[in-house]
């Protein structure tokens, strides 16, 4: 019975772990990003207009979750979730947050398709869970769709 215990703590240990680094960089990076100003957006391709870096210039079926249930679910699962992109990081990928918590989004720029974002729009994305192979827990969404709600 330890054995189970113990490896359920440890589990739950570095859950909280990595949750509270994730809010820690999430507050730290949130106030540099406000400061960096907004992209302006090509109204042909379209692309996110809010807060952000500027650096020079499945399983088959589809899971509607909140970012707290996409964490629990396996490597490869296809997701659709609803909220806001919040930030860019940089390159392609941004801070997604609805209403239970924050994730990491990969958008490549032919997914926009002439789709223009700003933070307080509410968006509707499609994509696929991918987990870290080294660290089971840190896990990103590669997105396939997008659409304003």
């Amino acid at each position: 019975m330890k054995t189970v215990d113990s490896s359920r703590m440890k589990k739950y240990t570095k859950y909280v772990i990595i949750c509270v680094c994730g809010l820690v960089i999430n507050f730290t990076t949130a106030t540099f990003f406000a400061q960096q100003g907004y992209y302006s957006v090509d109204a042909a391709r379209g692309g996110f207009s809010g807060p952000g870096f500027i650096a020079g210039s499945g399983s088959g079926t589809t899971t509607e979750a909140t970012v707290r249930q996409a964490a629990l679910l396996p490597n490869n699962n296809q997701v659709l979730l609803t909220g806001n992109i919040v930030h860019s990081i940089g390159g392609h990928k941004y801070f997604f947050r609805d209403s239970s918590g924050d994730a990491i989004i990969m958008i490549k720029p032919e997914k926009w398709a002439g789709l223009s974002v700003a933070p307080d729009d509410i968006v509707e994305l499609f994509g696929q869970l991918k987990r870290d192979k080294k660290n089971q827990q840190l896990f990103y969404i590669d997105v396939k769709d997008l659409k304003k709600k």
